[in-house]
């Protein structure tokens, strides 16, 4: 899957963190639709080139170099 092909009307959240980490908030932050911090997560993944596998229905982890992860969820 490419970041391209993400429906981001259907994602709820996104997390942006450190990767090996609980998804609890304390090792990153989470953005809700509608707030400039979504957006600004958004763009980022659109931005990315690299190919990552869907692995759960309910979200994608995106990891990226440096022990960070963009995580967008879908419910």
């Amino acid at each position: 899957m490419k970041a391209s092909e993400i429906n981001f009307d259907l994602v709820t959240k996104i997390y942006f963190g450190k990767d090996s980490c609980c998804r609890c908030g304390c090792g990153g932050n989470y953005a809700e639709p509608g707030t400039p911090t979504f957006t600004k997560y958004k763009n980022a993944i659109l931005k990315l080139r690299q190919e990552f596998l869907q692995e759960d229905k309910e979200w994608i982890n995106i990891s990226l170099p440096n022990n960070r992860a963009y995580t967008p969820y879908f419910s």
